[in-house]
């Protein structure tokens, strides 16, 4: 099953919700997201580490052969 935008979208807020409350920083601070993930040396979203299984799982299928 694929990821849906708005499912995506949920992923992302759920991380940033999280990683506020593990790093204690509030809402109200107006700090931007992309700032915070900067700050703590995260590159990837979580919505990225779910596709990448999926995108190698995709390459591998590619590249069987035919008759397999």
């Amino acid at each position: 099953m694929a990821l849906k935008e708005h499912h995506k979208r949920k992923l992302r807020v759920f991380e940033m919700s999280v990683l506020r409350k593990i790093y204690r920083i509030a809402k109200t601070d107006r700090r931007r997201n992309v700032d915070i993930m900067q700050e703590l040396s995260i590159e990837k979203d979580i919505a990225a580490m779910f596709q990448i299984p999926r995108l190698t799982y995709f390459g591998h299928v590619s590249r069987m052969d035919i008759n397999r």
